[in-house]
C-alpha cells in the first residue's frame, strides 16, 4: 500500500488497514496551532417522548442539465442543483454555523439512560444561549457475521433507524463571554439497546445555528457494550494531517463525520458533520493551491481547512457516485475522480468546486498519476492498459498495452516517466510519448513462489526508484524472512542496494509496509510489523545516501493494521487508537506523547 505526495486517501489491503501520509512541508512543531478559550458548562434538560415520525429528515431534491459533446470517448458536461431541507429546524447548517461542533460523546445514566454530552465553540459571539436538541432512533446495528462480534472496525454500524419511537431531550447552553461551552442532554430511561442519536443547537427562533452531529450510542443491555453505556464518533480509519494549519483530520466510518485535532496538543478542537447521504467518509486529496480538503463517500465534500468548514452543503461535481481516488493536475487547477466500478472519471474545478465533465468508458480503472511534463492523466486498470487522458480537453490520448497484469505505477518526475513491473522485469512508459520503452531492468529472481515486486515511490534526493517485494506466504529462505525494499539507479538501469524489511504475507491476505519520502532529509519511511508475534508496529528509516537502514522503533501503543500519518519534518506520527481514539507519538524514540478518545464503545477486534 502506497500513498502519494499531498493525498491522503484511506486504502484497504484486504482485511488490514495500514495509510501513511507524507507530509511534504517543514513545518516547525513549536507553531503548530492551539486552540485557547474558557470553558463553561451548563447542564439542564427535558425529555420528550415521540411515537410517530420525527423530525432531522434530510431530503434531497435534484434537478440536472446534461449535454452531451463528441471526442475520442463519450464525455458529459453536467449541471446539477441540489436543494437540502432539515423539517426540524430550518437549513442544514453543515460546517459554516455560527457555533462549531467541538465534539460530542455519550456517557451511562443508570440501567439505561444516556445523557449526550456535546461541546461548542462561539465562533460569532453574537448568541448568548442556545437551546441543544437531541433526538435518539432505535437503531439497527450491524456486528458482523455468526457470533463474532466485529464492530465498527470491519462493519457499517447502522444500517438503519426508525423515527417511530423515537426520544427527544432539549437542554440550554450558555454562550456569553465566548470560547467553549458544554451541556448535557440527557435521556433517563430508553428502552432500547442500540440508538442513532442527532444532536443540534438552534437560536430561540427555532433556527439552525450548529452543525448537526450524528453518534451511535449504546445502552448497557446492548451487546458487546460489557454493561456500561458508550457511543460518540467512532473507528478512525482515515486520516490526514495537514502541516499548512498544523491540524489532524479524522474520518469518523460510523457517524458520517470528520473530527480535527490540534496536532501540538493532541485536542480535540472542531467536529465537521457531514449530510447522512456522505456515506462511510474516507480522504481523497488535499489540494495545497486553495486549501481544501476532499472527503468521499457516496459524495465527494470538499472542507476549507482555514475555517473547518464545508465548503457548500451540497456534493462536489454532484454526481451521487462513490470516488475511490482523486488526483491534482497543478497545471490546470483540475482534480480527477475516478470510480472504478462505473467506469466514470469525473473532472472537477478546484476553483468553484464543481464538475465540469465526466468521462465515461474507463472500465477496470483502479489508479491514477498526473504527469506535469506532458499534461496527462494515466490510468491503470486491470486489463493490462495504461490510459493516458489530455490535462487540456479530457479526451483519450493513447491506450498503452502492458504484457501483462502490473499492481501500481511509479512516476518520476525528474525524467518524466512511469515505472512498473511485471514479475521481476521493470517497465517504464515515456509520458511524453506514450511510447512503452524496451523492458531491461532486472530485479532480483524471486527467492520463493508466489512472491510479488511492486514499486513503491521515486526518491528525488538521491534519483533512485524503490520496489518492494513481498512473500505472499509468508514463506522463509534459509530461516530467514526474503521480503525486501530493493533500490535501482535507473541511469544505471541496475539494482543498487536490497534493504530487508519485513512485510505480512497471510495467504488470503498480504500487507506490504507502507512507505513514504521525508523531503527534510531525503530519506525513505516505512512503517512495518517488527515483530508479528507481539503485533509491534514501527518505524524504520532508510537512508538516502546510503540506502541502509539508519533507524528502527517500535511505536508504543499503536497496534499492527493500524491507520498512521507521519509529520516527519516535526517529528511525530498519529495513528489510531482502537476502538475510536488517536494516539501521538515520538518518531525519533517511538515513545507516545498524548492521546484521545473520540469513542467510548468496545468491540471484539476482527481476528488476523
Amino acid at each position: 500500500m502506497k500513498i502519494s505526495v499531498r493525498e491522503a486517501i484511506g486504502k484497504t489491503s484486504a482485511t488490514l488497514v495500514v495509510v501513511v501520509v507524507l507530509l511534504a512541508s517543514a513545518l516547525v512543531y513549536a507553531s503548530l496551532t492551539s486552540h485557547p478559550g474558557p470553558t463553561q458548562t451548563v447542564t439542564s434538560s427535558t425529555t420528550v417522548t415521540t411515537t410517530g415520525t420525527t423530525s432531522m429528515i434530510r431530503t434531497t431534491t435534484a434537478t440536472s442539465t446534461t449535454t452531451a459533446t463528441s471526442t475520442t470517448m463519450a464525455t458529459t458536461t453536467v449541471n446539477r442543483t441540489t436543494t437540502v431541507t432539515q423539517t426540524l429546524v430550518g437549513s442544514f447548517a453543515g460546517g459554516n454555523a455560527p457555533l462549531q461542533l467541538v465534539g460530542a460523546s455519550v456517557v451511562g445514566l443508570g440501567a439505561n439512560g444516556l445523557s449526550v454530552n456535546a461541546t461548542y465553540r462561539n465562533r460569532t459571539h453574537l448568541f448568548q444561549q442556545a437551546q441543544v436538541e437531541a433526538t435518539a432512533y432505535p437503531a439497527n446495528v450491524t456486528y458482523g457475521t455468526g457470533q463474532t462480534q466485529y464492530g465498527p472496525l470491519c462493519c457499517s454500524i447502522v444500517n438503519s433507524f426508525l423515527t417511530k419511537g423515537s426520544t427527544s431531550a432539549v437542554a440550554a447552553v450558555g454562550l456569553a463571554g465566548g470560547g467553549e461551552a458544554s451541556v448535557a442532554v440527557e435521556f433517563p430511561s430508553l428502552t432500547g439497546t442500540t440508538y442513532w442519536v442527532a444532536v443540534l443547537a438552534t437560536n430561540s427562533s427555532g433556527k439552525a445555528i450548529s452543525p448537526l452531529a450524528y453518534l451511535f450510542a449504546e445502552t448497557p443491555s446492548a451487546p458487546g457494550s460489557q454493561g456500561k453505556s458508550c457511543g460518540g464518533q467512532e473507528a478512525v480509519l482515515s486520516m490526514f494531517v495537514d502541516t499548512d494549519n498544523g491540524e489532524v483530520y479524522l474520518a469518523d466510518q460510523g457517524t458520517y463525520a470528520v473530527s480535527v485535532l490540534d496536532a501540538a496538543t493532541g485536542k480535540l478542537v472542531s467536529t465537521i458533520s457531514l449530510p447522512m447521504s456522505a456515506g462511510v467518509p474516507s480522504f481523497l486529496l488535499y489540494t495545497p493551491s486553495n486549501k481544501e480538503l476532499y472527503v468521499g463517500g457516496s459524495e465527494v465534500f470538499a472542507i476549507d481547512t482555514n475555517t473547518n468548514s464545508l465548503v457548500s452543503d451540497q456534493p462536489v461535481g454532484g454526481m451521487g457516485t462513490k470516488l475511490t481516488q482523486m488526483v491534482y493536475d497543478p497545471l490546470n487547477g483540475m482534480i480527477f475522480g475516478i470510480n472504478s466500478d462505473s467506469g466514470l472519471l469525473v473532472v472537477i474545478d478546484s476553483r468553484t468546486d464543481k464538475a465540469v465533465s465526466v468521462i465515461t468508458g474507463l472500465t477496470n480503472s483502479v489508479g491514477e498519476t498526473f504527469s506535469p511534463n506532458s499534461n496527462e492523466l494515466f490510468l491503470r486498470t486491470f486489463d493490462n492498459y495504461v490510459y493516458a487522458v489530455s490535462g487540456a480537453d479530457y479526451h483519450l490520448v493513447a491506450r498503452i498495452l502492458v504484457p501483462q497484469y502490473y499492481s501500481s505505477l511509479t512516476y518520476d518526475k525528474d525524467n518524466g516517466l512511469l515505472y512498473g513491473v511485471v514479475n521481476h522485469t521493470i517497465f517504464e512508459i515515456d509520458t511524453t510519448t506514450n511510447a512503452l520503452l524496451t523492458q531491461t531492468i532486472k530485479l532480483p529472481v524471486p527467492p520463493v513462489d508466489n512472491y510479488m515486486y511492486e514499486p513503491v515511490l521515486y526518491n528525488p534526493s538521491n534519483h533512485d526508484l524503490y520496489f518492494y517485494g513481498l512473500s505472499r506466504f509468508q514463506n522463509t529462505v534459509n530461516g530467514s524472512d526474503p521480503d525486501k525494499l530493493v533500490a535501482v539507479d535507473p541511469a544505471k538501469g541496475s539494482v543498487v542496494a536490497t534493504i530487508p524489511i519485513q512485510g505480512l504475507g497471510g495467504g488470503i491476505f498480504w500487507v506490504s509496509p507502507t512507505f513514504a519520502y521525508d523531503p527534510s532529509t531525503g530519506n525513505v519511511l516505512a512503517t512495518t510489523d517488527l515483530n508479528f508475534s507481539s503485533g509491534a508496529t514501527g518505524l524504520v528509516v532508510v537512508g538516502g545516501s546510503s540506502n541502509t537502514i539508519v533507524s528502527s522503533v517500535p511505536l508504543q501503543g499503536v497496534e499492527f493494521g493500524t491507520t498512521i500519518s507521519i509529520h516527519p519534518s516535526a517529528g511525530i506520527g498519529f495513528a489510531s487508537k482502537y476502538p475510536g481514539g488517536v494516539v501521538t507519538v515520538d518518531l525519533s524514540s517511538g515513545a507516545q506523547v498524548s492521546s484521545v478518545v473520540l469513542g467510548t464503545c468496545s468491540y471484539t477486534v476482527l481476528p488476523f
